[in-house]
């Protein structure tokens, strides 16, 4: 079988190879138009520094909000409620962006309370759930203390609604939410309500601290007690 041989002529020789060819083409495209390309690095590299400089600034913003929410913990571990208060304001104005900021909206709301300044609560309470807070438990919590709140300013409808709203979120306090919404209801004058929610709060929840009292209530209305369901929660 015949083999075909090429041979390289000095004509073939003297032409540059293609790797030459567009190594040589890059570096020109490079030298005419060097100053966008130092540009678009100099954007690139202003970018880098503006992502790293904002990481940093958040890692020190949390940590200096951390610092800031432990101290208004301690006030209100100490019993401190106003002071608390005011320090937890502090820090929900000063660290909004952080997530102890939007905690210490919720942790006011629980100062003013034990401060006894329910209406404030209240207040807190409703901010922090229209931040709309991804936590659900969190959420559970702010309903069940605006419903104290509510229900220390005599608003036993609302507070029926924000106590029924809360046992509906997930959360280990859906025992206590049900017991406040039924406790609510029946001080609003919605009996019927008042022994569906002692009567849930039964089935669901049997083994409750608040099972005496759910029971009592509930044949006082003329409700039965029902048969106990099983229970995931048990509080």
């Amino acid at each position: 079988m015949a083999r075909t041989e090429q041979r390289l002529t000095r004509k073939d020789l003297r032409q540059p190879d293609e790797f030459q060819t567009l190594s040589r083409q890059a570096l020109d495209f490079v030298e005419a138009n060097r100053n966008a390309v130092i540009a678009v690095l100099a954007a690139l590299i202003v970018a880098l520094l503006a992502i790293v400089a904002y990481r940093m600034i958040s890692e020190n913003r949390e940590a200096s909000a951390s610092a800031a929410y432990a101290e208004a913990r301690a006030l209100l571990t100490a019993k401190s409620y106003g002071e608390a208060a005011i320090k937890f304001a502090d820090v929900a104005s000063r660290y909004g962006g952080t997530s102890y900021g939007t905690l210490a909206i919720l942790e006011r709301g629980n100062a003013l309370l034990l401060a006894d300044q329910p209406a404030d609560a209240a207040a807190a309470y409703d901010k922090f759930l229209r931040s709309s807070p991804r936590t659900p438990y969190l959420r559970q919590i702010a309903h069940v203390q605006l419903g104290y709140a509510q229900e220390k300013l005599g608003q036993s409808a609302d507070a029926e609604r924000a106590f029924a709203t809360a046992a509906a979120e997930p959360g280990p306090f859906t025992a206590e939410a049900i017991f406040g919404a039924a406790r609510n209801a029946e001080d609003a004058g919605s009996l019927d309500k008042a022994k569906d929610f002692y009567a849930e709060l039964l089935a669901k929840h049997p083994a409750s601290t608040y099972r005496d009292v759910a029971s009592a209530r509930l044949i006082e209305l003329g409700g039965t007690i029902p048969t106990p369901q099983t229970e995931d929660n048990v509080r």
